[in-house]
Parts: structure tokens; sequence; C-alpha cells
């Protein structure tokens, strides 16, 4: 156990954990995971990203979730999509999901 002090999280490790904490409804770990991820440089990675993107809108912190999905900007995939439109509609946002609905076809028509 001694050698598992130098082992700290990367990348993967954060998108692992932040569907754990957007499960619990643990906003409060998912926020000090996001402050970490940052520090470390891991917001350049998409699933980092749209696992926070997840968080916010399963915890109903619409307002952060679409902030996420602004900074995702042109690294959005349809796991990006779905996660927004999703915490929309779950939390009675549905014409506004629609619109990101639309929104996605227009811009991004492989999808």
């Amino acid at each position: 156990m001694e050698k598992m002090r130098d082992v700290k999280p990367n990348a993967v490790t954060v998108a692992s954990v932040l569907p754990a904490c957007a499960n619990l409804g643990a906003l409060g770990v998912g926020q000090r995971i996001e402050e970490y991820a940052k520090a470390e440089g891991y917001l350049k990675n998409i699933f980092v990203c749209n696992g926070i993107l997840e968080l916010y809108a399963r915890c109903g912190s619409i307002d952060r979730a679409k902030r996420m999905f602004d900074e995702i900007g042109r690294k959005r995939n349809l796991c990006s999509w779905n996660t927004l439109i999703m915490g929309l509609a779950v939390h009675g946002k549905c014409s506004e999901a629609l619109d990101y609905f639309n929104q996605m076809q227009v811009t991004s028509p492989c999808f």
C-alpha cells in the first residue's frame, strides 16, 4: 500500500468518477473534482467535460450545465448534446430541450 501514495487520479479516473457523483446527487464532491480537473489541465479531455456536464445536468444545475456545454464548443459530441437535452427535459425545461435538439440537427448534421 505504500506505493499508492504517489498515485494520483488522471483524466480517465476523473471521467470515471463524475457519473457516480451525478447519480448520487453529490454536487459538492463533483465540483471539487471539477476544480481538480481544471488544475490538472484535464478539461481538454471531452470525456471529462461530458462527465462535468452530466454532473450538472443530473443535479439540476442547468445554468452550469449550459456553461460547460458552451465551453466544450467545437469538441461537442453526441454524448454532449444528449446529456444537455436530457438534463433540460428532466428538469422541466422541455421547450429549451427541443430548441437544443433542433440546434443539434442544424449545427451537427452528421448526428
